[in-house]
Protein backbone atom coordinates (compact mmCIF):
# COMPACT_ATOMS: atom_id res chain seq x y z
CA UNK A 1 0.00 0.00 0.00
CA UNK A 2 1.23 3.61 -0.98
CA UNK A 3 0.07 6.87 -0.29
CA UNK A 4 0.51 10.13 -2.16
CA UNK A 5 -0.46 13.37 -2.61
CA UNK A 6 -1.84 15.37 -5.44
CA UNK A 7 1.34 17.42 -5.52
CA UNK A 8 2.78 13.92 -7.04
CA UNK A 9 0.01 13.26 -9.31
CA UNK A 10 0.35 16.58 -10.56
CA UNK A 11 4.10 16.11 -11.46
CA UNK A 12 3.60 12.89 -12.66
CA UNK A 13 0.39 14.25 -15.21
CA UNK A 14 3.43 16.32 -16.94
CA UNK A 15 5.28 12.96 -17.93
CA UNK A 16 3.75 11.85 -21.33
CA UNK A 17 5.96 9.05 -21.86
CA UNK A 18 4.88 7.61 -18.43
CA UNK A 19 0.89 8.21 -18.67
CA UNK A 20 -1.66 5.04 -19.25
CA UNK A 21 -5.20 5.72 -20.20
CA UNK A 22 -7.50 2.69 -19.78
CA UNK A 23 -10.90 1.27 -19.12
CA UNK A 24 -12.20 -1.54 -17.71
CA UNK A 25 -15.15 -2.98 -19.54
CA UNK A 26 -17.53 -6.20 -19.40
CA UNK A 27 -20.72 -7.27 -18.93
CA UNK A 28 -22.07 -6.86 -15.17
CA UNK A 29 -20.79 -8.96 -12.33
CA UNK A 30 -17.22 -9.53 -14.04
CA UNK A 31 -15.62 -7.73 -11.45
CA UNK A 32 -14.59 -4.59 -12.85
CA UNK A 33 -14.75 -2.54 -10.38
CA UNK A 34 -13.62 -5.31 -7.38
CA UNK A 35 -10.58 -5.35 -9.93
CA UNK A 36 -10.26 -1.41 -9.38
CA UNK A 37 -10.78 -1.47 -5.89
CA UNK A 38 -8.00 -4.05 -5.54
CA UNK A 39 -5.50 -1.75 -7.69
CA UNK A 40 -6.57 1.30 -5.44
CA UNK A 41 -5.66 -0.53 -2.29
CA UNK A 42 -1.69 -0.08 -3.88
CA UNK A 43 -2.09 3.09 -6.23
CA UNK A 44 -4.71 5.30 -4.11
CA UNK A 45 -3.90 8.81 -3.44
CA UNK A 46 -4.51 9.78 -0.13
CA UNK A 47 -5.70 6.36 0.97
CA UNK A 48 -8.30 5.56 3.71
CA UNK A 49 -7.09 2.21 5.26
CA UNK A 50 -10.81 1.53 7.05
CA UNK A 51 -11.99 1.57 3.52
CA UNK A 52 -9.77 -1.19 2.16
CA UNK A 53 -12.37 -3.66 1.73
CA UNK A 54 -15.21 -1.62 1.08
CA UNK A 55 -16.50 -0.83 -2.61
CA UNK A 56 -14.44 2.08 -3.23
CA UNK A 57 -15.72 2.64 -6.90
CA UNK A 58 -19.48 2.50 -5.77
CA UNK A 59 -19.56 6.79 -5.42
CA UNK A 60 -23.30 7.21 -6.00
CA UNK A 61 -26.12 6.05 -3.16
CA UNK A 62 -27.72 4.08 -5.71
CA UNK A 63 -24.09 1.97 -6.76
CA UNK A 64 -23.70 1.16 -2.87
CA UNK A 65 -27.18 -0.29 -2.33
CA UNK A 66 -26.65 -2.48 -5.09
CA UNK A 67 -23.42 -3.56 -5.05
CA UNK A 68 -22.41 -2.64 -9.12
CA UNK A 69 -21.54 0.91 -10.94
CA UNK A 70 -24.09 2.29 -12.65
CA UNK A 71 -21.99 4.69 -14.48
CA UNK A 72 -18.56 5.56 -15.09
CA UNK A 73 -16.07 6.74 -13.21
CA UNK A 74 -12.34 7.53 -13.63
CA UNK A 75 -9.31 7.51 -10.94
CA UNK A 76 -5.38 8.17 -11.03
CA UNK A 77 -3.51 5.34 -10.07
CA UNK A 78 0.31 4.83 -9.85
CA UNK A 79 2.44 2.31 -9.87
CA UNK A 80 6.50 2.21 -9.68
CA UNK A 81 7.88 -0.34 -12.12
CA UNK A 82 11.25 -2.47 -11.54
CA UNK A 83 14.32 -0.94 -13.51
CA UNK A 84 14.77 -4.05 -15.25
CA UNK A 85 11.19 -3.80 -16.89
CA UNK A 86 10.90 -0.59 -17.95
CA UNK A 87 10.01 -0.04 -21.60
CA UNK A 88 12.83 1.80 -23.67
CA UNK A 89 10.41 4.94 -24.79
CA UNK A 90 9.87 5.75 -20.63
CA UNK A 91 11.24 8.95 -18.76
CA UNK A 92 11.60 7.20 -15.00
CA UNK A 93 9.95 4.52 -13.63
CA UNK A 94 7.66 6.36 -12.28
CA UNK A 95 4.03 5.50 -13.85
CA UNK A 96 0.52 7.24 -13.71
CA UNK A 97 -2.92 5.09 -15.17
CA UNK A 98 -5.86 6.97 -15.48
CA UNK A 99 -8.08 3.94 -15.06
CA UNK A 100 -11.99 4.40 -16.04
CA UNK A 101 -14.60 1.91 -14.43
CA UNK A 102 -17.40 1.38 -16.25
CA UNK A 103 -20.99 -0.38 -16.14
CA UNK A 104 -21.44 -3.50 -17.56
CA UNK A 105 -25.32 -3.90 -17.35
CA UNK A 106 -27.62 -3.76 -20.53
CA UNK A 107 -28.20 0.13 -21.03
CA UNK A 108 -24.77 0.83 -20.72
CA UNK A 109 -23.74 1.61 -24.20
CA UNK A 110 -23.02 5.59 -23.69
CA UNK A 111 -20.88 5.43 -20.86
CA UNK A 112 -18.91 2.43 -22.72
CA UNK A 113 -18.60 4.11 -25.87
CA UNK A 114 -18.09 7.80 -24.28
CA UNK A 115 -15.51 5.91 -21.75
CA UNK A 116 -13.37 4.30 -25.05
CA UNK A 117 -13.19 7.37 -26.79
CA UNK A 118 -10.93 8.74 -24.01
CA UNK A 119 -9.01 5.67 -23.46
CA UNK A 120 -5.99 4.13 -25.56
CA UNK A 121 -6.86 0.57 -23.77
CA UNK A 122 -9.49 -1.59 -22.69
CA UNK A 123 -9.16 -4.34 -19.81
CA UNK A 124 -12.29 -6.78 -21.20
CA UNK A 125 -12.92 -8.97 -18.20
CA UNK A 126 -14.89 -11.87 -18.61
CA UNK A 127 -16.15 -14.76 -16.24
CA UNK A 128 -14.15 -18.02 -16.26
CA UNK A 129 -17.20 -19.88 -15.45
CA UNK A 130 -19.25 -20.46 -19.02
CA UNK A 131 -23.16 -20.73 -20.02
CA UNK A 132 -23.03 -24.56 -19.65
CA UNK A 133 -20.47 -24.77 -16.36
CA UNK A 134 -22.45 -22.11 -14.23
CA UNK A 135 -25.97 -21.05 -15.95
CA UNK A 136 -24.63 -17.64 -17.08
CA UNK A 137 -27.34 -16.02 -19.31
CA UNK A 138 -26.95 -15.79 -22.85
CA UNK A 139 -27.71 -12.22 -23.02
CA UNK A 140 -24.56 -11.88 -20.90
CA UNK A 141 -22.43 -13.74 -23.88
CA UNK A 142 -24.14 -11.75 -26.33
CA UNK A 143 -23.43 -8.23 -24.56
CA UNK A 144 -19.71 -9.56 -24.19
CA UNK A 145 -19.78 -9.53 -27.59
CA UNK A 146 -21.32 -6.55 -29.04
CA UNK A 147 -18.69 -4.54 -26.20
CA UNK A 148 -15.39 -6.23 -27.73
CA UNK A 149 -16.96 -4.70 -30.89
CA UNK A 150 -17.49 -1.61 -29.90
CA UNK A 151 -13.50 -1.66 -28.23
CA UNK A 152 -12.39 -2.42 -32.01
CA UNK A 153 -15.26 0.03 -33.12
CA UNK A 154 -13.17 3.00 -31.29
CA UNK A 155 -9.71 1.92 -32.11
CA UNK A 156 -9.10 0.81 -29.13
CA UNK A 157 -6.43 -1.87 -28.24
CA UNK A 158 -7.66 -5.19 -26.43
CA UNK A 159 -6.21 -6.75 -23.42
CA UNK A 160 -8.06 -9.70 -21.06
CA UNK A 161 -8.62 -10.80 -17.88
CA UNK A 162 -10.39 -14.01 -17.30
CA UNK A 163 -11.50 -13.58 -13.48
CA UNK A 164 -13.13 -15.73 -10.96
CA UNK A 165 -10.51 -18.67 -11.26
CA UNK A 166 -10.83 -19.43 -7.95
CA UNK A 167 -13.85 -20.35 -7.46
CA UNK A 168 -12.72 -23.08 -10.71
CA UNK A 169 -10.58 -24.28 -7.88
CA UNK A 170 -12.71 -24.47 -4.61
CA UNK A 171 -15.97 -24.47 -5.90
CA UNK A 172 -15.60 -26.82 -9.17
CA UNK A 173 -12.81 -28.53 -7.74
CA UNK A 174 -11.21 -28.86 -11.45
CA UNK A 175 -8.30 -29.94 -12.86
CA UNK A 176 -5.40 -28.26 -14.35
CA UNK A 177 -5.91 -29.48 -17.57
CA UNK A 178 -9.93 -28.74 -17.47
CA UNK A 179 -8.84 -25.23 -16.01
CA UNK A 180 -6.54 -24.91 -19.29
CA UNK A 181 -9.18 -26.17 -21.62
CA UNK A 182 -11.76 -23.42 -20.08
CA UNK A 183 -8.87 -20.87 -20.93
CA UNK A 184 -7.99 -22.07 -24.06
CA UNK A 185 -12.13 -21.90 -25.26
CA UNK A 186 -12.30 -18.39 -23.98
CA UNK A 187 -9.23 -16.83 -25.57
CA UNK A 188 -10.40 -18.71 -28.73
CA UNK A 189 -13.84 -17.06 -28.74
CA UNK A 190 -12.46 -13.81 -27.81
CA UNK A 191 -10.40 -13.76 -30.97
CA UNK A 192 -13.17 -15.31 -33.38
CA UNK A 193 -14.65 -11.94 -32.59
CA UNK A 194 -11.72 -10.09 -32.97
CA UNK A 195 -10.41 -11.25 -36.40
CA UNK A 196 -13.76 -9.78 -37.90
CA UNK A 197 -12.23 -6.70 -37.60
CA UNK A 198 -11.23 -4.83 -41.00
CA UNK A 199 -9.72 -2.26 -39.59
CA UNK A 200 -6.10 -2.19 -41.26
CA UNK A 201 -4.52 0.36 -38.72
CA UNK A 202 -5.58 -1.74 -35.75
CA UNK A 203 -2.69 -4.47 -36.11
CA UNK A 204 -1.49 -6.99 -33.52
CA UNK A 205 -4.72 -6.97 -31.53
CA UNK A 206 -4.66 -10.46 -31.40
CA UNK A 207 -5.72 -11.96 -27.58
CA UNK A 208 -2.26 -13.73 -27.03
CA UNK A 209 -1.03 -15.43 -23.64
CA UNK A 210 2.42 -15.56 -24.88
CA UNK A 211 2.41 -11.60 -26.46
CA UNK A 212 1.44 -11.03 -22.39
CA UNK A 213 -2.02 -9.17 -23.19
CA UNK A 214 -3.97 -11.85 -20.88
CA UNK A 215 -4.43 -11.75 -17.59
CA UNK A 216 -5.68 -15.08 -15.55
CA UNK A 217 -6.94 -14.81 -11.79
CA UNK A 218 -9.16 -13.65 -9.52
CA UNK A 219 -10.19 -10.06 -8.73
CA UNK A 220 -11.93 -11.11 -5.71
CA UNK A 221 -8.98 -12.83 -4.55
CA UNK A 222 -6.84 -9.85 -5.09
CA UNK A 223 -4.30 -12.25 -7.15
CA UNK A 224 -3.72 -12.86 -10.92
CA UNK A 225 -0.72 -13.37 -13.36
CA UNK A 226 0.47 -13.73 -16.54
CA UNK A 227 2.67 -16.11 -18.49
CA UNK A 228 6.14 -13.59 -18.69
CA UNK A 229 5.90 -13.68 -14.67
CA UNK A 230 6.05 -17.45 -14.00
CA UNK A 231 8.70 -17.01 -16.97
CA UNK A 232 10.97 -14.61 -15.39
CA UNK A 233 10.67 -17.06 -11.58
CA UNK A 234 11.74 -19.97 -13.73
CA UNK A 235 14.39 -17.86 -15.99
CA UNK A 236 15.97 -16.86 -12.79
CA UNK A 237 15.28 -20.41 -10.68
CA UNK A 238 16.96 -22.22 -14.10
CA UNK A 239 19.21 -19.84 -15.31
CA UNK A 240 17.74 -20.27 -18.36
CA UNK A 241 16.74 -17.72 -21.27
CA UNK A 242 12.97 -16.30 -20.41
CA UNK A 243 11.90 -16.87 -23.86
CA UNK A 244 12.22 -20.04 -23.92
CA UNK A 245 10.80 -21.03 -21.00
CA UNK A 246 7.54 -18.95 -22.06
CA UNK A 247 7.34 -20.94 -25.18
CA UNK A 248 6.74 -24.19 -22.93
CA UNK A 249 3.74 -22.21 -20.66
CA UNK A 250 1.20 -22.24 -23.72
CA UNK A 251 -0.11 -24.53 -26.44
CA UNK A 252 0.89 -28.46 -26.64
CA UNK A 253 4.25 -28.16 -24.52
CA UNK A 254 4.64 -31.39 -22.68
CA UNK A 255 6.72 -32.63 -20.45
CA UNK A 256 8.39 -36.46 -20.45
CA UNK A 257 10.12 -36.71 -16.88
CA UNK A 258 11.66 -40.48 -18.20
CA UNK A 259 13.48 -38.70 -21.13
CA UNK A 260 13.65 -35.53 -19.25
CA UNK A 261 12.56 -33.60 -22.69
CA UNK A 262 9.79 -31.46 -23.99
CA UNK A 263 7.50 -33.05 -26.36
CA UNK A 264 4.15 -31.99 -28.59
CA UNK A 265 2.23 -35.19 -28.10
CA UNK A 266 0.33 -35.77 -24.88
CA UNK A 267 1.00 -39.56 -24.58
CA UNK A 268 4.27 -41.13 -24.61
CA UNK A 269 6.02 -43.82 -26.25
CA UNK A 270 4.98 -46.02 -23.10
CA UNK A 271 1.42 -44.91 -23.40
CA UNK A 272 1.80 -42.75 -20.26
CA UNK A 273 -0.38 -39.27 -20.18
CA UNK A 274 2.15 -36.37 -19.58
CA UNK A 275 1.39 -33.11 -17.50
CA UNK A 276 1.14 -29.76 -20.27
CA UNK A 277 3.67 -27.19 -19.06
CA UNK A 278 1.23 -24.84 -18.37
CA UNK A 279 -0.31 -27.28 -15.77
CA UNK A 280 2.77 -28.43 -14.30
CA UNK A 281 4.60 -24.97 -13.45
CA UNK A 282 1.61 -22.75 -13.18
CA UNK A 283 -1.81 -24.33 -12.25
CA UNK A 284 -0.94 -27.01 -10.46
CA UNK A 285 0.96 -26.03 -7.51
CA UNK A 286 -1.83 -23.03 -7.05
CA UNK A 287 -4.26 -26.00 -6.93
CA UNK A 288 -2.37 -27.98 -4.59
CA UNK A 289 -1.77 -24.89 -2.59
CA UNK A 290 -6.02 -24.30 -2.61
CA UNK A 291 -6.07 -27.62 -1.71
CA UNK A 292 -4.23 -27.57 1.29
CA UNK A 293 -5.36 -24.33 2.79
CA UNK A 294 -8.98 -26.25 2.17
CA UNK A 295 -7.95 -29.29 3.66
CA UNK A 296 -10.05 -29.72 7.16
CA UNK A 297 -7.27 -31.46 8.49
CA UNK A 298 -4.91 -28.62 7.77
CA UNK A 299 -1.09 -29.79 7.20
CA UNK A 300 0.93 -27.23 8.50
CA UNK A 301 4.16 -28.65 7.89
CA UNK A 302 3.03 -29.42 4.16
CA UNK A 303 1.88 -25.37 3.56
CA UNK A 304 4.95 -23.89 5.03
CA UNK A 305 6.84 -26.12 2.83
CA UNK A 306 4.49 -24.89 -0.59
CA UNK A 307 5.19 -20.94 0.94
CA UNK A 308 8.77 -21.70 1.41
CA UNK A 309 9.43 -22.86 -1.94
CA UNK A 310 7.15 -19.92 -3.54
CA UNK A 311 8.80 -17.28 -1.07
CA UNK A 312 6.04 -16.47 1.11
CA UNK A 313 6.26 -15.44 4.55
CA UNK A 314 3.01 -15.26 6.83
CA UNK A 315 3.35 -13.55 10.73
CA UNK A 316 1.67 -15.96 13.39
CA UNK A 317 -1.90 -14.33 13.14
CA UNK A 318 -2.18 -14.52 9.75
CA UNK A 319 -1.21 -18.12 9.48
CA UNK A 320 -4.09 -19.12 12.15
CA UNK A 321 -6.72 -17.21 9.60
CA UNK A 322 -9.70 -18.79 8.48
CA UNK A 323 -9.01 -21.34 5.55
CA UNK A 324 -10.91 -18.04 2.75
CA UNK A 325 -8.62 -15.56 4.74
CA UNK A 326 -5.47 -17.70 4.30
CA UNK A 327 -5.67 -18.40 1.15
CA UNK A 328 -6.17 -15.13 -0.03
CA UNK A 329 -3.40 -13.47 2.22
CA UNK A 330 -0.87 -15.97 0.31
CA UNK A 331 -2.39 -15.55 -2.87
CA UNK A 332 -1.44 -11.41 -2.37
CA UNK A 333 1.71 -11.97 -1.48
CA UNK A 334 2.22 -14.70 -4.11
CA UNK A 335 0.77 -13.14 -7.36
CA UNK A 336 -0.42 -9.40 -6.33
CA UNK A 337 -3.06 -8.42 -8.88
CA UNK A 338 -1.12 -5.09 -9.27
CA UNK A 339 1.89 -6.00 -10.29
CA UNK A 340 0.56 -8.40 -13.18
CA UNK A 341 -1.76 -6.05 -14.31
CA UNK A 342 0.40 -2.49 -13.78
CA UNK A 343 3.38 -4.21 -15.74
CA UNK A 344 0.94 -5.77 -18.58
CA UNK A 345 -0.38 -2.42 -19.14
CA UNK A 346 2.96 0.12 -18.77
CA UNK A 347 4.52 -2.41 -20.89
CA UNK A 348 2.39 -3.35 -23.66
CA UNK A 349 -0.35 -0.41 -23.97
CA UNK A 350 1.40 2.83 -25.80
CA UNK A 351 1.78 6.17 -24.15
CA UNK A 352 -0.67 8.90 -25.10
CA UNK A 353 2.56 10.34 -28.03
CA UNK A 354 1.68 7.14 -29.84
CA UNK A 355 -1.63 5.83 -29.47
CA UNK A 356 -3.10 9.24 -30.22
CA UNK A 357 -1.90 8.74 -33.64
CA UNK A 358 -4.12 6.34 -34.35
CA UNK A 359 -7.19 7.50 -32.30
CA UNK A 360 -7.36 11.25 -34.08
CA UNK A 361 -8.99 9.97 -37.39
CA UNK A 362 -11.66 8.01 -35.35
CA UNK A 363 -12.62 11.75 -33.28
CA UNK A 364 -12.43 14.91 -35.53
CA UNK A 365 -13.59 15.46 -39.01
CA UNK A 366 -10.63 17.56 -40.87
CA UNK A 367 -7.72 16.80 -42.85
CA UNK A 368 -4.19 15.56 -42.08
CA UNK A 369 -2.66 18.48 -42.69
CA UNK A 370 -4.85 20.78 -40.24
CA UNK A 371 -3.19 22.94 -37.25
CA UNK A 372 -5.35 20.98 -34.52
CA UNK A 373 -5.03 17.81 -36.03
CA UNK A 374 -1.25 17.31 -35.91
CA UNK A 375 -1.12 18.97 -32.64
CA UNK A 376 -3.54 15.69 -31.43
CA UNK A 377 -1.94 13.19 -33.44
CA UNK A 378 1.49 14.56 -32.08
CA UNK A 379 -0.24 14.72 -28.66
CA UNK A 380 1.83 18.56 -28.42
CA UNK A 381 1.43 20.12 -25.24
CA UNK A 382 2.45 23.32 -26.81
CA UNK A 383 -0.06 23.16 -29.54
CA UNK A 384 -3.98 24.66 -29.50
CA UNK A 385 -6.27 23.40 -26.66
CA UNK A 386 -8.54 20.57 -27.78
CA UNK A 387 -10.54 18.40 -24.83
CA UNK A 388 -13.18 16.26 -25.90
CA UNK A 389 -15.47 16.38 -23.07
CA UNK A 390 -17.28 12.93 -22.54
CA UNK A 391 -19.49 13.46 -19.93
CA UNK A 392 -21.24 15.98 -17.22
CA UNK A 393 -20.68 14.71 -13.46
CA UNK A 394 -22.61 16.97 -11.14
CA UNK A 395 -20.36 18.76 -8.68
CA UNK A 396 -20.49 19.78 -4.79
CA UNK A 397 -22.24 23.54 -5.25
CA UNK A 398 -25.62 23.84 -6.47
CA UNK A 399 -26.86 23.45 -9.92
CA UNK A 400 -23.13 23.11 -11.28
CA UNK A 401 -21.50 20.65 -13.22
CA UNK A 402 -17.96 19.66 -14.21
CA UNK A 403 -16.92 18.71 -17.63
CA UNK A 404 -15.12 15.10 -17.87
CA UNK A 405 -12.85 14.42 -21.01
CA UNK A 406 -9.77 13.94 -22.52
CA UNK A 407 -7.11 16.71 -23.38
CA UNK A 408 -5.75 15.47 -26.65
CA UNK A 409 -3.50 18.71 -27.50
CA UNK A 410 -2.33 21.90 -25.91
CA UNK A 411 -2.26 22.51 -22.04
CA UNK A 412 -5.66 23.53 -20.01
CA UNK A 413 -4.70 26.39 -17.33
CA UNK A 414 -7.20 28.10 -14.80
CA UNK A 415 -8.07 31.26 -16.17
CA UNK A 416 -7.57 30.79 -19.96
CA UNK A 417 -10.30 31.67 -22.26
CA UNK A 418 -11.63 28.69 -24.61
CA UNK A 419 -14.65 28.10 -27.33
CA UNK A 420 -16.81 25.95 -26.47
CA UNK A 421 -18.24 24.29 -29.31
CA UNK A 422 -20.76 22.28 -29.82
CA UNK A 423 -20.52 18.46 -31.30
CA UNK A 424 -20.09 17.70 -35.19
CA UNK A 425 -20.88 21.69 -36.07
CA UNK A 426 -18.37 23.77 -37.53
CA UNK A 427 -16.72 26.50 -35.70
CA UNK A 428 -19.07 29.87 -35.92
CA UNK A 429 -19.63 32.59 -34.31
CA UNK A 430 -23.52 31.37 -34.07
CA UNK A 431 -22.91 28.24 -32.27
CA UNK A 432 -19.87 28.58 -30.34
CA UNK A 433 -19.79 30.12 -26.78
CA UNK A 434 -16.73 31.80 -25.55
CA UNK A 435 -15.81 31.50 -21.77
CA UNK A 436 -12.96 30.93 -19.22
CA UNK A 437 -12.02 27.86 -17.25
CA UNK A 438 -12.82 28.52 -13.52
CA UNK A 439 -11.44 25.38 -11.45
CA UNK A 440 -9.74 21.75 -12.89
CA UNK A 441 -9.94 18.84 -10.82
CA UNK A 442 -9.26 15.27 -10.81
CA UNK A 443 -11.68 12.71 -8.93
CA UNK A 444 -9.69 10.98 -5.78
CA UNK A 445 -10.90 9.40 -3.37
CA UNK A 446 -14.49 10.47 -3.77
CA UNK A 447 -13.85 13.47 -4.19
CA UNK A 448 -12.57 16.53 -6.21
CA UNK A 449 -8.79 17.59 -5.74
CA UNK A 450 -8.10 20.79 -7.43
CA UNK A 451 -4.69 20.98 -9.74
CA UNK A 452 -3.58 24.17 -11.36
CA UNK A 453 -3.04 22.91 -15.03
CA UNK A 454 -3.02 19.60 -17.20
CA UNK A 455 -0.73 18.48 -20.16
CA UNK A 456 -2.26 16.80 -23.44
CA UNK A 457 -2.78 13.28 -22.91
CA UNK A 458 -4.63 12.86 -19.17
CA UNK A 459 -8.59 12.45 -18.34
CA UNK A 460 -9.13 15.38 -16.03
CA UNK A 461 -12.83 17.11 -14.90
CA UNK A 462 -13.35 21.46 -15.19
CA UNK A 463 -15.63 23.94 -14.65
CA UNK A 464 -15.98 27.18 -16.95
CA UNK A 465 -16.72 30.57 -15.93
CA UNK A 466 -20.88 31.99 -16.21
CA UNK A 467 -22.11 27.71 -16.19
CA UNK A 468 -22.44 27.01 -19.65
CA UNK A 469 -24.40 24.08 -20.14
CA UNK A 470 -22.18 21.75 -21.76
CA UNK A 471 -22.93 18.89 -23.02
CA UNK A 472 -21.63 15.86 -23.86
CA UNK A 473 -19.21 15.17 -27.36
CA UNK A 474 -18.55 18.80 -26.50
CA UNK A 475 -15.34 20.15 -27.69
CA UNK A 476 -13.53 23.43 -25.71
CA UNK A 477 -10.84 24.35 -28.09
CA UNK A 478 -8.45 27.61 -28.06
CA UNK A 479 -8.53 27.29 -31.19
CA UNK A 480 -11.64 29.49 -33.39
CA UNK A 481 -11.76 27.22 -36.34
CA UNK A 482 -11.42 23.66 -34.33
CA UNK A 483 -12.33 20.61 -36.44
CA UNK A 484 -16.16 19.07 -35.24
CA UNK A 485 -15.85 16.08 -33.24
CA UNK A 486 -17.32 12.48 -35.75
CA UNK A 487 -20.77 11.39 -34.48
CA UNK A 488 -20.84 8.51 -31.85
CA UNK A 489 -20.62 4.50 -33.09
CA UNK A 490 -23.14 3.87 -30.93
CA UNK A 491 -22.63 -0.33 -32.12
CA UNK A 492 -24.27 -2.08 -28.40
CA UNK A 493 -28.33 -2.35 -28.98
CA UNK A 494 -29.85 -1.45 -26.19
CA UNK A 495 -33.44 -2.69 -26.85
CA UNK A 496 -35.73 -5.18 -27.95
CA UNK A 497 -38.91 -4.38 -29.50
CA UNK A 498 -42.00 -7.08 -28.03
CA UNK A 499 -44.96 -6.71 -29.52
CA UNK A 500 -48.02 -7.17 -26.84
CA UNK A 501 -51.59 -8.01 -27.91
CA UNK A 502 -54.14 -7.66 -25.84
CA UNK A 503 -56.95 -10.25 -25.44
CA UNK A 504 -60.82 -9.17 -24.61
CA UNK A 505 -62.08 -11.36 -21.88
CA UNK A 506 -65.09 -13.58 -22.50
Amino acid sequence: MNEFKIEKIQQLMNNLSNTRNISLVGCKDHGKSMLLDRLNSYARIQILKTRLEQRYMAFRNDEKHHSRTLKSASIPLYYQLDEENIPQDSNGNEFLINCIDTPGHIGCDSEVTTALKVSDGAVILTDFLTEEMYQIPKETIKQTKKIINQVLLERTKPFLMINKVDRAISELRMEPEEIYQQFFRVIKSMNNIISACEDESMADIEINPLAGNVLFGSAFGGWSFTLNQFAERYSKKWNKPKEKILKRLWGDNFFDPKRNKWVKKRENKEGEILERGFCLLIMKPICILYNEVYNKERNYEKINKILSTIGVKLTNEESLAENRYLIKTIMKKFLPITDSFFRMIISHLPSPKVSQQLKVRNLYEADENNECIQAIANCDPEGPLMIHVCKMIPSYEKNRYYAFGRVYSGTIKEGQKVYVMPQYEISSSKNTFVTKIEKIVLMIDNKFKQVSHSVCGNIIGFLIVDNYLIQENYTITTHKNAPPLKKNNYNLSTMEKIQINSQKKN
